[in-house]
């Protein structure tokens, strides 16, 4: 199912985490330790609460997102340079419950991410499965530029047996061919197919085909094949969720469309409800609208 941890690091954090909890939904935010407390308390961000029924109950509990800065657990090699901007970017993501008189915590990937809380805004809801039980999504961006920027990291967790379960995210491949001005697209996965009039393609973004000296065809082409794309748009549905993976030409300059899934879970399986092709939005902001 997945990998999941009782306590986040650091001396001072379970008294953190017990003012936050007092302070309940509404007590979003930042928390440290008062400043003569030595060591420092790592930085506590609060980035979501949700009020759901986690465990079946038919009460609902809170349900929190948060990240934790960079504490004493990281070698100093993984660390940025002393006095670099970059050293205070270093957070630790978790998804926490209070059940009962249980606090139950859920380590997301176990790894630091570089994150500014100024420009990176995870996402954090919950959904149903096919049997109407509660999920819990986060979509947390691992990175903020280059090629990759926008890219979510999705994690979606049920609650059975006192933990915290982290759930199955299939993320699709791409076999793609070229004949002509047509180009087969295909998910192996799912066995969705769709021919794609390079031709019409152009249309809909009021641009023209470009050819080479020698009169052969340059733009456009085929989608690039892939083993495994990256989800760069995610929404709740009304059972489970969607996600829209970007398709590029031959350069990740040339953005082409989008494979848009609806999944669910069934009793922890994942579930695809629909798949298609988008080539009409030309950002993530238009997908999934």
């Amino acid at each position: 199912m997945g990998r999941v941890a009782v306590r986040p690091p650091g001396r001072l954090l379970p008294l953190l985490l017990l003012l936050a909890l007092l302070s309940g939904c509404a007590g979003g935010g930042a928390a440290s330790a008062s400043e003569d407390e030595e060591p420092q308390a790592p930085l506590l961000m609060e980035h979501g609460c949700l009020s759901m029924d986690l465990d079946g109950d038919g009460a609902e509990e809170a349900v929190r997102l948060y990240a934790l800065q960079a504490a004493d657990d990281l070698p100093p090699e993984a660390l940025p340079p002393e006095g670099s901007d970059s050293r205070n970017l270093l957070f630790r993501w978790y998804v926490e419950a209070q059940i009962g008189d249980d606090l139950v915590t859920c380590d997301l990937n176990g790894r630091y991410y570089y994150y500014s809380p100024q420009q990176d805004q995870p996402l954090f809801f919950s959904i149903q499965d096919r049997q109407g039980a509660s999920l819990v999504v986060a979509g947390l961006i691992p990175q903020s530029n280059g090629a990759g920027a926008g890219m979510l990291e999705v994690h979606v967790l049920s609650y059975d047996r006192g933990a915290f379960q982290v759930l199955e995210l299939p993320l699709w491949s791409i076999q793609s061919v070229q004949a002509g001005m047509t180009a087969q697209i295909t998910v192996p996965e799912t066995g969705t197919v769709e021919t794609l009039d390079l031709l019409q393609w152009l249309e809909l973004r009021g641009e023209g085909p470009l050819y080479e000296a020698d009169g052969t065809l340059a733009w456009p082409c085929a989608p690039a094949s892939w083993e495994e794309g990256d989800i760069y748009a995610l929404l709740p549905a009304e059972e489970g969720i969607w996600t829209a993976q970007r398709l590029y030409g031959q350069a990740l300059s040339d953005l082409m469309g989008y494979l848009v899934t609806h999944l669910t879970w069934d009793d922890g399986t994942p579930v695809v409800l629909e798949q298609y092709f988008d080539w009409r939005a030309q950002n993530d902001d238009e997908v999934l609208r």
